[in-house]
């Protein structure tokens, strides 16, 4: 893993400012030392190895890292080994990036020089530098190859022709060569005390006498190269010699193995003992390092430079966009609250147990240390009408000054309780104070009023406050509440259904559209009575958000528990508006080596933007100061490149589009992504059209894994963005064929289809009758079944019923003629007519010409108008003229019209009543029947217990409410009793139709 760590010096030396040398271009970058922050890379990172002999990137802005075991291409995450040679590997000795002829390197253990061709070293110029070592190699603007070998020659190699040189132009022999060039463009050499410049074809010697010392020369765009001497830094301008700076021990010519100068003009050195130095102020100062010996610089498009150690392997120092003061920079306490700004542009901190601090002129000033000063923990920090300046803590409230030995405590009436944690400074010199545990405070002119519950402010807690542009200050509460004040009352503000929970802090955008940082909910606003909100779901880092400040450029920088981060506002407003799905934040940490910084929401004011345009976040590891004008995101988006294909792990030649076997079970496609300043923000995906449904995230090692795919055309599409929304929409694409086997080919496949269809159309013929037939046994059997009925049902009503209407009229004539058994006669008469009222019910149910429901509606109205008019009682039906012609099965009739049977009979018996009314009403879902009387009516709530419970049927004895039920649920119907609306019983029989199975 990466580590990271930032660079900490004593204040005097923070404090120090590049201020270039002569020969510097006016307007060039003021750097300290403390400025930067360091990354390094290791052999457990993929590295390799931790020698470092040269670096330099291509023209397509990947870095390439020479080592002595090859060159290594590095994309920001990973790095990729391309040996020298045939055989693994290969001590790197220089390298160089020509804007002509690309990248090219000489093997320490191999005469000649290598060029990358098409992701290979190849031999190049071998016959022009057959037999020499190459020491040096550089390159001019205009594509011209400077080489310096061994043996004492230089070469120049340019439009196809070389040209070497020798003793005989001038050269004194020298092993050690360095080239430069100058801001005009002129290339310079310098070997032993030698300094030549190269002119029209010829070298021109520099006039000056070094005394033989060593020297090192270094390119700059900024004027004349750089000179290192023994002892001294030094810068031609023209042929006139500029004495810079004095060089440490072990700082000299001999020494230094690397200068670069970087875009600024900012100068670098690498030693091989002493480490890596910067020019500031006219002094050489050191950058500590975890290893100091330097072999190599480069300075890569993004401006970050990168340093390779002889065996501490790879660094990357980049501008740092922030400060951060803790008890490194002479703060007392590391936890900060609460931090303000006066006036005069001095920022203050209420730093805990440390007490009050002040930064002016980038110098920390810690007032809690003067002598009279009262120990005390500082909670809220905050600017006084006048520029004066007050705090908050335990003692009390004070008013800070540079002149007094103590702070004069402000007012005496503040009501006792815990210390003030938020506080707030209105436009119009107002201070307001939350004043636990549910009022709040504002100081005018001195004199101290206090809002509660009779001001129309109920809530707990208050973490946010802000003011609008008419001068109405607005409370966030720890309970989720949103007041407004005007007018001496606090009125709620509505937030809508939107879980907030607390609200920390409030901001007012354009318009008075406020914006909400919310322990819940992430992101609210509230503006035209529309609610909207940003979470973790649209992509934030944290939904608990503390603090919102805008940084004038376009940018929202947020506080949370998770770090801080900011978004660009019309993205983030994009995203609330719902025209895009998701944000994409850059968060200061790992790439800025600043990790774990928590912002918190219980104090206020916890961020500020400074008048120098700086933002300030108070954090529990100290105040972190940003400069947004140091771009935390990359110039450009970021490169992707398809690199490599693998069919079971076996590489394969990357040719577009290529065929892929068919055995092939595995597929992998390793894919890069170019972005050396903030390789972790990058956010990659990918997606093979054939295959994928959507887009796919990229795994951390950027490798699409697929099994076994169908035959066919294929296409993979990989993209990729470097965080903020800067994305590279065009990404890179492969397209290949998966091959069928022998049996999946097209001709084949065919003809087995053709065999198949022959061999089902024939099983079809064979079985097709099959069912026809057993379909037409079938209804012949149906036909059977209800010719037989029809019979029975015949044969009852003609020989059983004129037998049974025979014996009723013998009774009637033997009653006559026998008075004294006139009795017995009359029982006989009356069980005959029974059995012949319960014969024809056979008969009904038995023929299959009534198995329909207009049969059913008539036969049960009949019985019930016949039924009740013995009982004198009034019978009105409702049955619709027409019923669907729905066929219905003799068990339904049957089981139908027993239950109405049973009904009317309760009725009868049981109800009291004078009037039913039988309803019968039909779907083509169901078939209804409800009979309703006027009666007394009955326990239904024992009714209900006997027809669900144990006991049934046993509660309300006679009714046969059991029975009913029973009989509706062998037809999968229900049964319902209910009271009827003013009085009376309802009892409602539902006959579900079944639906036709196919």
């Amino acid at each position: 893993m990466s580590r990271n760590f930032t660079l900490r010096l004593s204040l005097p030396v923070v404090a120090l400012i590049a201020v270039f040398a002569t020969g510097l271009r006016a307007g060039a970058a003021r750097v300290a030392v403390d400025d930067f922050a360091i990354r390094e890379w290791h052999m457990q990172d993929g590295l390799p190895t931790d020698q470092i002999t040269r670096i330099n990137q291509d023209a397509d802005g990947y870095l390439w890292v020479g080592t002595t075991s090859g060159m290594t291409r590095f994309d920001g995450a990973h790095f990729t080994e391309y040996p020298l040679t045939p055989e693994k590997g290969s001590y790197t000795r220089v390298t160089t990036s020509n804007p002509v002829h690309g990248l090219i390197a000489a093997p320490f253990f191999r005469r000649g020089l290598v060029r990358m061709d098409n992701g290979v070293f190849r031999s190049w110029l071998q016959e022009s530098f057959d037999g020499r070592v190459v020491t040096a190699l550089f390159s001019e603007k205009t594509g011209a190859l400077w080489v310096a070998c061994d043996d004492g020659t230089v070469a120049r190699y340019h439009g196809g022709k070389l040209r070497i040189f020798g003793s005989e132009d001038g050269l004194p022999r020298a092993r050690v060569r360095t080239f430069a060039s100058d801001g005009n463009g002129q290339v310079w050499l310098a070997s032993d005390g030698f300094v030549a410049r190269y002119q029209e074809g010829e070298f021109v010697p520099l006039a000056d006498n070094f005394g033989g010392s060593e020297l090192r020369i270094g390119s700059s765009e900024t004027g004349g190269p750089w000179l290192v001497t023994g002892d001294r830094l030094m810068r031609l301008d023209g042929d006139r010699v500029i004495d810079l700076a004095p060089l440490p021990p072990l700082m000299g010519a001999h020494y230094v193995q690397a200068i670069e100068e970087d875009r600024s003009g900012v100068l670098w050195l690498g030693t091989r003992s002493q480490g890596l130095h910067i020019l500031v102020d006219g002094q050489v100062q050191q950058i500590p390092t975890q290893y100091e010996d330097i072999f190599s610089l480069c300075e890569d498009g993004d401006g970050n430079m990168w340093i390779g150690t002889n065996g501490g392997g790879l660094y990357r120092v980049s501008r740092k966009s922030y400060r951060l003061y803790d008890k490194s920079a002479g703060l007392l306490d590391n936890f900060t609250h609460t931090v303000a700004e006066d006036a005069r542009g001095s920022i203050w901190f209420a730093n805990r147990d440390g007490g009050v601090a002040r930064v002016r002129d980038g110098m920390v000033d810690v007032l809690s240390t003067r002598p009279g000063w009262p120990r005390m923990s500082a909670v809220s920090v905050f600017p006084l009408p006048g520029g004066r300046m007050g705090v908050t803590g335990g003692a009390g409230i004070f008013e800070l000054s540079d002149d007094p030995q103590r702070p004069a405590k402000i007012i005496e009436g503040f009501p006792p309780g815990p210390a003030v944690r938020v506080t707030f400074a209105a436009r119009n010199g107002d201070v307001w104070f939350a004043l636990n545990p549910n009022q709040m405070g504002r100081l005018r002119g001195g004199s101290l009023k206090t809002f509660g519950v009779a001001e129309g402010y109920d809530g707990r807690q208050v973490r946010g406050i802000a003011e609008d542009s008419k001068g109405a200050i607005l409370l966030g509460t720890g309970d989720g509440k949103l007041f407004r004040f005007e007018k001496d009352r606090f009125e709620k503000i509505p937030t809508g259904d939107v879980p907030t929970g607390a609200i920390q802090t409030i901001r007012i955008e354009e318009a008075d559209e406020i914006w909400l940082g919310t322990v819940e909910s992430g992101i609210v606003v509230l503006s035209g009575g529309k609610v909207r909100r940003c979470t973790e779901r649209n992509g934030l880092p944290d939904s608990n958000i503390t603090q919102i400040i805008p940084d004038g450029y376009g940018y929202l920088w947020f506080g949370s528990k998770r770090g801080i981060f900011r978004i660009s506002r019309k993205e983030l407003v994009d995203c609330l508006d719902g025209k895009i799905p998701r944000v994409s934040p850059i968060i200061l940490g790992h790439d800025e080596g600043l990790k774990s910084i928590s912002s918190q929401g219980l104090y206020q004011p916890a961020a500020l933007r400074s008048q120098d345009g700086k933002l300030w976040f108070a954090t529990r590891r100290g105040v972190v100061a940003i400069d947004p004008t140091v771009q935390l995101d990359l110039p450009r988006p970021p490169l992707v490149k398809i690199e490599e294909v693998r069919c079971d792990d076996e590489p394969v030649d990357l040719v577009r589009p290529f065929k892929v076997a068919s055995e092939v079970r595995k597929l992998e496609i390793r894919f890069g992504v170019l972005n050396l300043s903030a390789p972790d923000r990058v956010q990659a995906k990918y997606r093979l059209d054939g295959f994928d449904h959507d887009w796919v995230a990229a795994p951390p090692n950027r490798v699409a894994a697929y099994p076994r795919l169908t035959p066919g055309n294929y296409r993979f599409h990989v993209m990729a963005s470097g965080g903020d929304g800067a994305g590279n929409e065009t990404g890179d694409t492969l397209s290949f064929t998966v091959e069928p086997r022998w049996w999946q080919n097209w001709w084949l496949q065919a003809g087995a289809g053709l065999l198949a269809m022959v061999v089902v159309g024939l099983v079809v013929r064979m079985w097709s009758h099959r069912p026809l037939r057993d379909k037409l046994g079938k209804l012949e059997r149906e036909r059977a079944i209800e010719h037989e009925r029809r019979r029975i049902a015949q044969n009852i009503h003609d020989d059983l019923g004129a037998n049974l209407t025979r014996i009723s009229l013998l009774t009637q004539h033997a009653r006559h003629e026998n008075a004294s058994a006139a009795g017995y006669f009359d029982e006989i008469h009356q069980t005959a007519t029974n059995i012949t009222r319960s014969m024809d019910e056979i008969v009904w149910v038995v023929n299959p010409n009534y198995d329909h429901l207009e049969s059913l509606a008539a036969y049960i109205g009949d019985f019930a108008q016949k039924f009740l008019a013995i009982a004198g009682i009034r019978c009105r039906l409702d049955i619709p003229p027409e019923l669907p012609p729905i066929p219905v099965t003799s068990q339904a009739r049957h089981h139908l019209f027993l239950c109405c049977k049973e009904a009317l009979n309760n009725v009868v018996k049981h109800a009291g009543a004078d009037e039913v009314v039988l309803r019968i009403h039909s779907s083509e879902q169901q078939f209804v029947i409800t009979i309703r009387d006027n009666g007394t009516g009955a326990d239904f709530a024992a009714i209900n217990h006997s027809t669900n419970g144990r006991n049934a049927g046993r509660v309300v004895a006679g009714l046969g409410l059991d029975g009913m039920k029973q009989r509706m649920a062998a037809i999968d119907g229900v049964f319902q009793i209910s009271a009827a609306p003013g009085g009376g019983t309802v009892v409602t029989l539902t006959m579900l139709f079944a639906a036709e199975k196919p």
